[in-house]
């Protein structure tokens, strides 16, 4: 009987994001929970042990971080 894995996905939640806009009269915060899902062919992780196509979770953290230090505000958190 061969095993075959239909869907796999893996990421992090709840990577936590305050973002300062400063102005100078008035400051604005956003306070974000962010959540990321990768989807894909990961099946050479289970079975082989081949870890090279998984993305660290700490990299997604940290992917977050600077794509927010390069936009001034997040509108909509699923096009961020």
């Amino acid at each position: 009987m061969t095993v075959k894995i239909a869907q796999n996905s893996y990421g992090k939640s709840k990577v936590r994001l305050i973002k300062v806009a400063r102005d100078r009269d008035r400051h604005e915060i956003q306070n974000l929970s962010i959540d990321i899902a990768l989807e894909g062919d990961f099946e050479a992780i289970h079975r082989d042990g081949d870890n090279s196509l998984c993305l660290p979770t700490d990299t997604m953290k940290n992917t977050v971080y600077a794509l927010a230090g390069e936009k001034r505000e997040i509108v909509v958190v699923e096009a961020f």
